[in-house]
Order: structure tokens, then C-alpha cells, then sequence
């Protein structure tokens, strides 16, 4: 035994109704329509169990970063330009300063999960008190009566 293996609950269903296949009578295309994948994508699972064991089945980018991520050192140089020349600016304005000063081109949404994730709280509303609340009249159509015996 190599060690733990880590699987989502997709990947554990999967598991079990591809080892159902064959043993209990189930068809690759029942077991792919219960999977709600394809015949080709269920014979593709079953290769690479035969090939890899329990381990064929789960995700191959488990653990690991992202192609489409940013690298490190630009994130970086996003966080410390904000703490040093832009940190009165929210995210979107550091975007457009980002893009239109130093060359650098992120979505917003981006940068705010990076300051968000340092610890430099951005777009956070501050909390305003409530207004008073008049108080409730006594009975149903109190209204009424005072506002015609006035």
C-alpha cells in the first residue's frame, strides 16, 4: 500500500458502479447512463482501472495548480504595487492603473480574491446603524379614528 488516496463523491459513485460492470450484469451502457457520461468516456475509466487500479479513476490535476493560473511573481508584484503606490484604490480602478501604467492585464475579480486572500480587505461595506422604527399602534384602524376626530 503507496498511501492515501483522496476521492470527491463523483469519483466514489463512479467507482462503484464501474465495478458493477461486468461482476453484476451491468452494461458499459447502463453504467455510463447512470454515470451520466458516455459508453466511450465509461470504456476510457475502465482502461485506466485495469491499467492503474483504484488510482485511474481520480482527477489527474488533483493537487496541483492550475494551467490557465496566473504565475506567482505577478501576483506578487500586483500586491505589492497596491501596498505601495495604489493603496487607496479598489480593485477595479487597480486593474485599469495596472493595465494602463505598468502593462499588466488581470480581471478584476481576480486582484480582489488576491488582496481578499492577503489580508488587505477591499469593497467591504461598512455597517450603518438602522434607522429608528416608529413605534406600532395599539389596535387595527387607530389610524383612522385620529386622523378624522383631528
Amino acid at each position: 500500500m503507496e498511501g492515501t488516496l483522496t476521492m470527491s463523491q463523483k469519483e466514489a459513485d463512479r467507482l462503484k458502479i464501474v465495478s458493477q460492470i461486468g461482476v453484476k450484469g451491468l452494461t458499459v451502457e447502463e453504467g455510463s447512463e447512470q454515470m451520466g457520461i458516455s459508453p466511450r468516456q465509461t470504456y476510457r475509466i475502465l482502461k485506466k482501472i485495469k491499467e492503474e487500479g483504484i488510482k485511474g479513476i481520480i482527477h489527474k490535476l488533483r493537487g496541483k495548480k492550475s494551467n490557465r493560473g496566473y504565475p506567482e511573481e505577478i501576483k506578487q508584484k500586483v500586491i505589492k504595487l497596491h501596498e505601495k503606490e495604489y493603496w487607496d484604490y479598489g480593485p477595479t480602478l487597480l486593474t485599469e492603473m495596472l493595465q494602463e501604467r505598468h502593462n499588466i492585464r488581470i480581471n478584476h475579480e481576480t486582484v480582489r480574491r488576491w488582496l481578499r486572500k492577503s489580508r488587505i480587505t477591499t469593497s467591504m461595506r461598512k455597517k450603518r446603524p438602522h434607522r429608528k422604527k416608529r413605534e406600532r399602534r395599539s389596535c387595527f384602524g387607530n389610524w383612522f379614528r385620529s386622523a378624522n376626530e383631528g
